[in-house]
């Protein structure tokens, strides 16, 4: 019962604010009430978004907000696609054992130095978010760090926060990191090879400050690894089989990472549009994966792929179309744009906006709220994106 008062309050107070700040027409308002409505559920009711999404975009359909051909190209399938190839060869991938055998060769490898280790640990974890994804990363490499913990009698609780910082900063290196990257590699154009030149020095640093500061910040735990892999290091090793299908593992992954750093000379070099390759690269490396499982193919794709959290994204993104058809998002750029004219000021502003929103709701919703707006920013400005 709170919850629903906590929604209603909200949203009044929301309908009240755009009656009075007058920036907005009647249809307008609909839209962002509409919008708003599926936001406050996603954040109230976490467990019922999927409910709010659906109840969302049928409201807008039948409010004529809508139309079914603009849903199926607002919904962004091109990052659906992708999403599913990906989810699908990481699946297989991790059926194998095959990221719980490099963490195991890696601990083998520096053996009992502690900090080294951590360090280790941690540009491992942020590689691994780079590549096949934040939440795929933090799974086994949370895994690993709870298996070397329990068997020296460890609080684990600092350790795997390092891993969620790293997961979290590493999923920033590429365009595949996390959704995010993906909707905005293909929406801006932004190649696989351009977040690795500008975003991944960058993360590379900050993963480097966060260890400096968690190494300060939990000093006795630090402390407590050292000793205990001195004296146990030698009978509590990391034992996993062999995996006959390793170099089959490493030829798929590599086989991807190929395919998508080189997606945007193939496509100029083809003359095909901005992002095909891409899905492609996704497409074609799942479907290798799907042959290779045989008859598991169907398993994998039901288990593996996020059925649920994909569905969500596309009642997302299509919701957020209808905030650009009726043009709110090009009347809050035109306002920010006036308060905020120097780049600078700008650039602080959405970065700071964009990062408390996502502490409190789902981080694509939050950059899939405020994209159109950067976009509307940058067409004022002259300097569109360059798919639009």
């Amino acid at each position: 019962m709170r919850k629903a008062i906590t929604f209603a309050s909200l949203l009044i107070s929301t309908c009240a604010l755009l009656l009075f700040c007058g920036w907005f027409e009647p249809r307008q308002i609909a839209s962002i009430a509409i919008f708003t409505t599926f936001i406050y559920g996603t954040l109230i009711f976490a467990e019922f978004r999927l409910a709010f999404a659906f109840g969302g975009i049928a409201t807008l359909m039948t409010s004529g907000l809508l139309t079914v051909p603009r849903f199926t190209q607002a919904a962004s399938l091109d990052v659906i696609v992708f999403l599913i190839g990906t989810f699908i060869v990481i699946g297989y991938l991790e059926e194998n054992q095959f990221f719980e055998g490099i963490v195991a060769s890696l601990t083998r490898l520096i053996g009992p130095r502690p900090q080294l280790l951590l360090a280790g640990m941690m540009i491992l974890a942020s590689l691994f978010s780079a590549l096949i994804g934040e939440v795929t990363a933090i799974l086994f490499m949370a895994g690993a760090m709870l298996n070397l913990t329990s068997r020296y009698r460890l609080d684990a609780t600092p350790f795997v926060i390092m891993l969620v910082f790293a997961c979290n900063i590493g999923s920033a290196m590429s365009s595949v990191g996390n959704p995010i990257g993906v909707m905005i590699a293909l929406k801006t154009g932004l190649s696989f090879v351009d977040f690795l030149k500008w975003a991944a020095p960058i993360s590379l640093v900050v993963d480097g400050v966060v260890y400096a500061i968690c190494r300060w910040w939990y000093a006795d735990a630090f402390a407590q690894f050292g000793a205990a892999m001195e004296t146990q290091f030698s009978s509590t090793q990391i034992n996993l089989s062999q995996n006959k299908s390793s170099r089959k593992c490493w030829a798929i992954l590599i086989g991807l990472i190929a395919m998508l750093s080189t997606h945007g000379l193939l496509e100029e070099k083809l003359h095909l549009g901005e992002g095909t390759m891409m899905v492609a690269a996704a497409l074609t490396m799942g479907s290798v994966v799907l042959l290779l499982s045989q008859r598991n193919a169907r398993g994998l794709v039901e288990r593996r792929v996020d059925w649920w959290t994909l569905s969500f994204f596309m009642m997302l993104f299509a919701s957020v179309g209808t905030l650009e058809d009726t043009m709110v998002t090009q009347v809050i750029a035109h306002k920010v744009r006036g308060g905020f004219s120097r780049p600078g000021a700008l650039i602080q502003v959405i970065g700071w906006s964009t990062g408390w929103l996502s502490a409190f709701l789902d981080n694509v919703l939050a950059v899939a709220t405020f994209m159109p707006v950067v976009h509307d920013i940058r067409k004022e400005a002259g300097v569109p994106f360059s798919s639009s």
